[in-house]
């Protein structure tokens, strides 16, 4: 199992990637994109992070405070990042 998450892992964040460089290359960028692109980056990293605290696959335990400070330090940067684009940006 451990491989198999390692690779669908692996196999999504090159998809990411490769999903971006296309948006820049041929221009395609919109503005939902820009929005939802990092926000299910954050959310595919938060679920990975759950799966090892509340996963019982695995021989080293993680405890639940750690998922709660990622969890708070991503809503965090998106919402200083929404600030940012909203009030700041000129």
């Amino acid at each position: 199992a451990w491989l198999m998450a390692t690779v669908f892992f692996v196999l999504a964040s090159i998809t990411d990637m490769v999903d971006g460089m296309l948006a820049r290359a041929l221009n395609e960028v919109s503005w939902l994109g820009t929005v939802l692109d990092p926000l299910v980056d954050k959310l595919m990293l938060i679920t990975v992070y759950a799966g090892l605290v509340y996963g019982s696959f695995i021989p080293v335990s993680i405890p639940a405070w750690f998922l709660v400070l990622v969890i708070i330090h991503e809503s965090v940067v998106m919402l200083g990042a929404a600030y940012w684009s909203l009030f700041k940006q000129e």
